[in-house]
């Protein structure tokens, strides 16, 4: 019953950090909250409560994997965002000096 009590609190401060600016993921901060919240409120009111902590068991496993999937968002756009500007200014400093000598 505690740790029920505890995933209602949670999730609370789990909604209410998907307001806070500057976050990534603001809105699966919002819907994984509310589901932690509610489910861990109705499991008050139910005799059947393994399949409330089955849900919010669910929702923390995806809390994980957003997290680390939010991270290798971040690392794709500054590695590929280097990438591109490097083959950018490349090209366009060999197709620069190309055409001067085709000039000749």
């Amino acid at each position: 019953m505690l740790t029920l009590w505890i995933s209602f609190l949670f999730g609370l401060w789990i909604l209410v950090s998907g307001f806070f600016p500057g976050l990534i993921g603001v809105w699966n901060l919002i819907i994984s909250g509310i589901g932690a919240a509610l489910f861990g409120f109705l499991s008050f009111y139910s005799n059947r409560k393994m399949w409330q902590g089955l849900i919010i068991g669910l929702i923390g496993i995806w809390l994980l994997i957003s997290a680390f999937a939010e991270i290798l968002l971040s690392w794709n756009f500054l590695l590929f965002g280097i990438l591109v500007a490097i083959l950018g200014l490349w090209g366009a400093l060999t197709s620069s000096g190309q055409a001067s000598a085709s000039k000749l």
